[in-house]
């Protein structure tokens, strides 16, 4: 068979597909669902809402949640790198280390980059803009 290298993996995969879909489709057919009044009603503690519906936040707090998750993910990179510089770098010497600056030259960059367009700028006025 031409595939023959790959019957491991292609059962592997299909072997998780229906397992995935087996364990996802098992709550549905064995939960039951009452529709009550007090499930449907505004908030079941009785309080009701009051307010718009829709309320408008400032794009300043998406952007920070943004640039969280980018420099999180920098952490997740250099986490394992700094994990393994004192073995590595007995071996390879200072070479090991230009990846690393290459990589937070970049994330500089980035940084200096959010900070000319006034990303990190805080403005304590009318958060509904």
């Amino acid at each position: 068979m031409i595939f023959s290298d790959y019957n491991f993996a292609l059962v592997y995969f299909f072997g998780i597909l229906i397992f995935s879909f087996v364990f996802a489709s098992i709550p549905f057919f064995l939960s039951y669902s009452v529709i009550k009044q007090e499930k449907i009603s505004a908030y079941e503690c009785g309080v009701e809402p009051f307010g718009q519906l829709f309320q408008f936040f400032n794009i300043q707090f998406f952007l920070v949640a943004i640039l969280f998750l980018i420099f999180d993910l920098e952490i997740v990179y250099l986490l394992p790198w700094a994990a393994t510089a004192a073995q590595f770098s007995k071996i390879y010497g200072i070479l090991y280390f230009i990846p690393f600056y290459c990589f937070m030259f970049f994330m500089l960059i980035g940084y200096v980059f959010e900070w000319s367009q006034g990303v990190l700028n805080w403005t304590f006025g009318n958060l509904t803009d």
